[in-house]
């Protein structure tokens, strides 16, 4: 296993973070907005494991401005494949802090997809 931590003291564009993102890549994005996360960063990537939001299949009821509900059809269908393909794991509390882990959850691809 490579592991490829990418430098914080440089600001870097969402395509160029995207990029690293392959088949064989661990995504951690924790607490990103979903009309950032699912077009700049998880359209058209299949990473093989994802450590952040939930994922949903329909953002409708969340696209309370303009600017969100402009990208919602374009995530409602990124959301919607990215789904068909993994299974999801629900992180338990955080023995040492109840609620540090909340909201956070792991998806695996799906045993036989590449």
């Amino acid at each position: 296993m490579h592991i490829k931590t990418l430098a914080a003291d440089e600001p870097a564009s969402s395509s160029e973070l995207a990029a690293n993102i392959s088949p064989s890549t661990f995504v951690y994005s924790p607490f990103v907005d979903w009309f950032l996360l699912l077009p700049a960063f998880l359209k058209d990537r299949d990473p093989r494991v994802y450590v952040g939001n939930e994922i949903l299949s329909d953002y409708t009821v969340f696209a309370q401005t303009a600017e969100k509900r402009d990208m919602l059809d374009v995530c409602n269908e990124v959301g919607r494949k990215w789904l068909e393909r993994r299974r999801v794991v629900r992180l338990r509390e955080f023995e040492k802090h109840g609620t540090a882990l909340g909201g956070l959850v792991v998806y695996l691809r799906k045993r036989g997809e590449a």
